[in-house]
């Protein structure tokens, strides 16, 4: 009897305990396929009913309306799209970008065999391209060889593949992903038009929700986003399974188990989990989707230029969260922006774009700064010479990027070293002097920017080398190029800059010893700054600052990867 009476206080109380779950619908962007695998798995894995969520998945129709307007209309919480969300954003929508899952658009053009180029698409029909917001990727990338779609003949999807198959069209939409494999199997003939091959990499499968969802209910916007993040390490890790689980439930397109590795095996490939972090959003990403947008002019009635209302950023936990002294607390309370001077070309630290946005892993580690201390640093770009010549009169109130040197404690406190980059020796491609060594430099003319402290201090262990001082790194590259001189000091970022200019035709031919240590630095009168830069440091971690010089400081160029450095 004792043991019943716990048994029934027991089972009263874990009701009494259990929280009912809140439920929200997730608009999808197409029907039910391997490319939602991951939500598939936040479901059946329990990872939304783990942080008190049961989401309804709502599947693409024909008559399903735009998802941006389902999910602002209040027909869905949460929707999935493409990089349309972002040019709706621009145009006034309120939208919040919470986490992005492919890196690079899966949708393409197929073309009959006797296209060669999206130039001969015109006049062509063309099934599922249209002035639709969700083509964006497809327009910019036609727009490129001066194709609109008023130049196309544009026929409605029939969400199949057999106009084509059967010549009633001159090409099609589709999903790398998908139909590709169908085209295969029935060994059919096509060319492939890839946006990224033309340089349009937008991202695809994005989550995003409403600022009034954010703001009435952040804890849910934050246990969704982390629920569906979840779902997509373990769908991925576990693609047999996945496969299983949409033939016996979600196979509302009748696909094959064949299909559906082979869309597998696609995604992850876009998915780039190796390289990015599940659902991450790059802002310098989206800035340039934004500038592409809005150059292209398909955008007309621009009302949000930059990211910040766009992209979701938890809350910071603020000061509180570092440990400053009553002299720190106060001088975050009174003091007002602290602007650091920093060169204006020196990819990848710091880039800005043609609307005017900052970007760059400098700014990622100052917004990181700002976050946890409350500090409010910002970024001037500039001459690099000029620079430092208003820090030192204090027409600004420090350096970013700067190199760890004796003569600018003169002037600043200097941070900790929160990046540390390897000096190379940069010839052509041909190098005719054939430099392999550092000894190899006696007698050779040796190029550098004048206003580089550090390459001026290099310079002079070159004793038996002619030193050409030139006002910048592009009149070195010059230089080099021309045979003026026969090698620079330099690092990855000159590479890359050499070949933004055209220029394909520079190598490292030697690492050097030295190494490159970077610092912020802040007037001597704000000894404070340096103190709470330097706590903020420390708490943002080695590993954190790994994670964003992986984000920064590689490229895939001629399908290797390279360092991206700077020079300072």
């Amino acid at each position: 009897l004792w043991l019943l009476l716990l048994s029934l206080v027991m089972l009263g109380m874990s009701h009494a305990v259990a929280q009912p779950l809140e439920r929200v619908k997730l608009q999808l962007q197409w029907k039910h396929q391997f490319e939602f695998a991951g939500f598939y798995a936040a479901i059946e894995k329990g990872f939304y009913r783990d942080v008190g969520l049961d989401v309804e998945l709502l599947e693409y129709t024909s008559s399903s309306s735009a998802i941006t307007d389902a999910v602002l209309s209040g027909k869905a919480e949460y929707g999935l799209s493409y990089s349309s969300i972002i040019a709706e954003y621009i145009e006034g929508k309120p939208i919040v970008f919470l986490a992005n899952f492919f890196k690079q658009s899966p949708l393409v053009i197929v073309a009959q065999e006797d296209i060669d180029t999206p130039f001969k698409l015109k006049g062509k029909r063309l099934m599922g391209v249209s002035d639709n917001v969700d083509n964006l990727t497809l327009i910019t990338m036609l727009s490129k060889f001066g194709v609109s779609t008023r130049d196309i003949q544009s026929v409605d999807t029939s969400f199949g593949i057999d106009e084509f198959v059967e010549k009633k069209v001159d090409a099609m939409s589709v999903f790398i992903t998908n139909e590709l494999y169908e085209l295969d199997r029935r060994g059919v003939k096509y060319r492939v038009f890839d946006p990224v091959v033309y340089g349009t990499k937008y991202y695809d499968l994005n989550l995003f929700t409403t600022q009034k969802e954010l703001a009435e209910n952040p804890t849910r916007v934050k246990r969704m986003r982390e629920a569906s993040i979840r779902g997509w390490e373990y769908a991925l890790s576990h693609q047999r399974e996945m496969v299983e689980l949409i033939l016996h439930k979600y196979n509302t397109q009748h696909k094959s188990r064949e299909a559906l590795l082979f869309e597998a095996r696609q995604i992850e490939q876009i998915m780039l989990p190796s390289v990015y972090k599940i659902g991450s959003v790059d802002r310098f990403r989206v800035q340039s989707m934004i500038d592409d947008f809005i150059q292209s002019g398909y955008i007309k009635n621009i009302t949000n230029r930059d990211t910040q209302g766009l992209i979701y950023r938890q809350k910071s936990v603020g000061v509180a969260k570092l440990n400053l002294t009553d002299d720190e607390r106060s001088f975050v309370a009174k003091s007002h922006k602290i602007l650091l001077g920093t060169g204006d070309s020196w990819k990848p630290f710091v880039m800005r774009s043609s609307s005017g946005a900052v970007t760059g892993y400098d700014k990622d580690v100052i917004d990181l700064i700002n976050d946890i201390s409350g500090l409010k640093l910002e970024l001037k770009l500039g001459d690099w010479g000029k620079m430092q010549e208003m820090a030192k009169s204090k027409e600004i109130d420090g350096l970013a990027t700067g190199g760890l040197l004796p003569e600018r404690r003169e002037y600043l406190n200097l941070s900790n070293i929160y990046n540390t980059l390897q000096k190379m020796v940069i010839t052509t491609k041909e190098n005719p002097k054939h430099i392999g060594s550092l000894q190899d430099l006696d007698g050779a003319t040796i190029a550098i920017d004048k206003n580089n402290l550090v390459d001026v201090k290099v310079a002079k262990g070159f004793a038996k080398s002619k030193i050409l001082r030139l006002d910048s790194v592009k009149d070195a590259i010059n230089a080099v190029i021309t045979g003026e001189a026969d090698a620079m000091f330099g690092n990855g970022a000159v590479l890359y800059l050499a070949n933004e200019m055209g220029l394909t035709f520079l190598k490292n031919s030697v690492y050097m010893d030295e190494k490159l240590e970077l610092v912020f630095g802040v007037r001597k009168d704000y000894p404070q700054a340096i103190s709470i830069i330097n706590k903020a440091l420390k708490q943002i971690g080695s590993r954190k600052l790994l994670e964003l010089k992986k984000k920064w400081f590689f490229i895939d160029y001629e399908n290797k990867f390279i360092k991206k450095e700077v020079r300072l």
